[in-house]
C-alpha cells in the first residue's frame, strides 16, 4: 500500500460527508461575515457619526486579522489538534459576532471584526485539511468541489442578504445572521473529527506559513528551505524537518 493510502484514516461514508458539510458550513459562515457587512457601512457611518476612513477599519481589521491568523493555523493544529482548533475558532467567531451585534460604539465594532477575522483565518485552512485527511486521493476532487460550493455561495448572496437585513431590521442583524450556521457546524465537527484528528494533528508542518505536509517533506523541502533562506529563517526549517530530511 502506498504512503498516500496509508495517510487516509478509516472513516465511514457518513462521517466523511458530515465532515465535508461541517467544513463547508464553517467556511460559509466566516466568508459570509467577511462580505455581508459591506452594505451596512453607510448606515454605520450615519449611526456612529464617523467618517469613511474610520469605518473602513471594520474591513481592514477583519482582513488583517484573518491574514495573520491564517499563518498560525498549521501550528495550532499541530499543537492542539484539528478538532479543538476548529471548535475554539468557531467559539471566537461567535463571540465576535455577538460583540458586534451589541456594540455601543465603533471602537467595539472594530474589536468584534478583529475577532471574527482571526477566527476566519483559522477556519478556512482547516476545512481543506479535514477533506484532505478523510477522503481517499481518488475522491478528494469530489470533496473539495462540495466544499468550494460554500466558499463561492457566501460572497454571492452576501450583498443581497445584507441589504435585506439592513432594510428590514438594522445593521446589527448582519452580525447575527451567520451564527446559526456556525453553531450547527460546531457539534458536527466535534463528533466526527475524532477519526481524522490523529492524522490531522501530525499533517501540518510547524513552520508558520510553509503549508507543507510532513509526509511529503522530500518533495517540498527544497522550495521551503529556499524561501526560509531568503527570509533569513532557515533555522525554523531545520527545526520543522523530520529526521533524515534532505537539506
Amino acid at each position: 500500500m502506498s504512503s498516500t493510502d496509508q495517510s487516509v484514516p478509516a472513516v465511514t461514508v457518513r462521517a466523511r460527508w458530515l465532515a465535508t458539510a461541517s467544513a463547508m458550513l464553517g467556511t460559509f459562515s466566516v466568508v459570509l461575515a467577511a462580505t455581508i457587512l459591506n452594505v451596512a457601512l453607510p448606515q454605520l457611518m450615519t449611526v456612529f457619526a464617523v467618517d469613511r476612513q474610520t469605518i473602513q477599519w471594520l474591513v481592514t481589521g477583519f482582513l488583517a486579522a484573518m491574514t495573520t491568523a491564517m499563518l498560525l493555523s498549521a501550528w495550532s493544529v499541530e499543537r492542539f489538534g484539528i478538532r479543538a482548533t476548529f471548535v475554539a475558532a468557531m467559539l471566537v467567531f461567535s463571540a465576535g459576532s455577538l460583540l458586534g451585534a451589541a456594540s455601543p460604539g465603533v471602537a467595539w465594532l472594530i474589536v468584534a471584526r478583529i475577532l471574527q477575522g482571526a477566527a476566519a483565518g483559522i477556519v478556512q485552512p482547516l476545512g481543506m485539511m479535514v477533506i484532505f485527511r478523510v477522503f481517499h486521493p481518488a475522491e478528494r476532487g469530489k470533496g473539495f468541489g462540495i466544499y468550494g460550493l460554500g466558499v463561492i455561495l457566501a460572497p454571492s448572496i452576501a450583498p443581497v442578504l445584507g441589504g435585506l437585513l439592513v432594510d428590514l431590521f438594522s445593521w446589527r442583524a448582519t452580525f447575527l445572521v451567520a451564527l446559526p450556521v456556525c453553531l450547527v457546524a460546531v457539534p458536527w465537527r466535534s463528533s466526527i473529527c475524532r477519526a481524522a484528528a490523529t492524522g490531522c494533528r501530525h499533517a501540518a508542518s510547524t513552520l508558520p506559513g510553509c503549508c507543507c505536509w510532513r509526509e511529503r517533506w522530500p518533495s517540498c523541502s527544497g522550495p521551503c528551505r529556499a524561501a526560509c533562506r531568503s527570509a533569513g529563517t532557515s533555522r525554523w526549517c531545520a527545526a520543522a524537518s523530520p529526521p533524515g530530511a534532505p537539506g
